[in-house]
């Protein structure tokens, strides 16, 4: 065999080999590409609810009479029996065995909170007072789909949204018995914010959840004394919960 003949088929050999490596670099590319598209499919098992209905509870009072609830709460607007409203969202989820759930709860809240009070000077002073209070508290439940029995509330359990607790009292002092007077005193303040807060699910079964995110929403008023009023609104606009399965740390979660 000529020394040319030899010389091509040693180049052919050559390429031959660069030729095996590149396939076989290819293959285990494309196998480690496989296997990071399956995990991310199985890690981003997804499910969403939202609700644009408007619910409200409203507490009013006007001295003497007694308080009284409107909008959707139920309740006499009192401390002993405020107005109040358990507001449901949810959203159902099949969870792999031993997974775990990271759960999102997004809500608009609106807060009114109004207290008037007068305090008066004359031959027997009196002092006027005036309280409201309005708050939204979410707990995150993981309920049976059959039945509603609540499997497990989701960790870290009742969460406060909003609150507020708005008091006046008001009284007038004088040194000269012969003054009288009058002073009347209110405030109103009014907001709307966004709030979101996660929960967590811990070492879940296999099986069908129904995730329910609970907005309790509470208003109570108080007046006492001449011209004394109070009121308190809570709206619950926009709200939407969110719940996606995954895999915590082991041994870094435990279920309430």
């Amino acid at each position: 065999m000529s020394l040319f003949v030899l010389g091509v088929l040693k180049l052919v050999m050559k390429h031959w080999r660069c030729q095996m490596k590149f396939m076989t670099t290819l293959a285990a590319a494309a196998a480690i590409a496989l296997l990071a598209t399956g995990a991310s499919a199985q890690s981003a098992k997804f499910v969403a609810s939202w609700d644009d209905t408007v619910k409200t509870v409203d507490a009013r009072v006007v001295f003497p009479a007694a308080a009284a609830c409107f909008g959707d709460g139920a309740g006499s607007g009192t401390f002993g029996a405020p107005c109040i409203l358990a507001e449901e969202l949810l959203a159902t989820l099949h969870v792999a065995q031993q997974k775990d759930l990271l759960i999102g709860v997004s809500a608009q809240i609106g807060l009114v909170t109004f207290t008037q009070a007068k305090g008066k000077s004359d031959s027997f002073p009196t002092m006027g007072s005036a309280k409201a209070s309005a708050s939204v508290a979410v707990t995150l439940e993981l309920r049976d789909p059959d039945g509603g029995a609540v499997l497990q509330t989701a960790a870290p359990g009742p969460v406060i949204f909003a609150a507020r607790l708005q008091e006046i009292k008001v009284s007038v002092e004088t040194n000269d018995p012969d003054f009288f007077t009058d002073v009347l005193v209110s405030l109103l303040l009014e907001t709307t914010t966004a709030h979101h807060f996660n929960f967590i699910g811990v070492d879940l079964d296999q099986g069908d959840y129904d995730i329910v995110a609970v907005f309790d929403l509470s208003a109570f008023v108080e007046a006492v004394g001449e011209d004394a009023a109070a009121r308190a609104k809570v709206t619950l606009g926009p709200r939407m919960v969110t719940a996606q399965e995954v895999r915590a740390a082991k041994d870094t979660l435990e279920p309430l």
